[in-house]
């Protein structure tokens, strides 16, 4: 009397077809894992002297106390003061670096600005939106080590994620997140 589970295969049927059935089961997490991979951002902070290198992305869902580091580190420097900066602009910087195929640092030149200290670069500088961006964690001011400024802002408009400014006399673009892409 046979007590094979599975009469109508032989033995070599049955092994295969379990095979590939385990082997399936990793399919999905492998799929999942190359479908979102991870996103790390490489950052200093050119004012304040303070190093970003972290995963803030990890298996399709942002790393709640990364994107909390992120948000002090692009803190206003002149205040202190901290927003929620919009994690899209952190995909923005990642694709722009990964894009450059850069492992050196972006140079964080300017990230959140509160309204206080912008009230006040608009009185003193020349070219700072009275509603800029920066007041609402949308836009960023950078450079990357070792990437021609003029490289780094044709792959920032080549992304088509928002405005990119050029400023080769401030050694820096800006980035930011908005509705429709805007060059300047």
């Amino acid at each position: 009397m046979s007590h094979r589970l599975f009469p109508s295969l032989s033995r070599r049927s049955f092994i295969k077809s379990a095979t590939l059935g385990f082997a399936s089961f990793g399919v999905p997490t492998l799929l999942k894992a190359h479908r979102f991979g991870d996103k790390k951002l490489y950052l200093y902070n050119i004012h304040t002297g303070e190093w970003f290198k972290e995963t803030y992305w990890e298996n399709g869902t942002y790393i709640e106390e990364a994107l909390q580091s992120l948000n002090h580190f692009m803190r206003d420097r002149r205040t202190g003061d901290i927003t929620k900066i919009n994690p899209n602009l952190f995909d923005l910087i990642q694709a722009i670096t990964q894009k450059a195929g850069s492992a050196n640092p972006v140079e964080l030149i300017c990230g959140y600005r509160c309204p206080k200290t912008n009230a006040s670069l608009c009185k003193t500088k020349k070219g700072v939106a009275k509603k800029s961006l920066h007041m609402s964690g949308r836009a960023a001011d950078i450079r990357l080590v070792g990437t021609e400024l003029k490289t780094l802002r044709d792959i920032a408009r080549a992304e088509k994620k928002g405005g990119v400014g050029y400023y080769p006399r401030s050694q820096f673009i800006h980035v930011d997140i908005r509705p429709k892409p805007a060059y300047w």
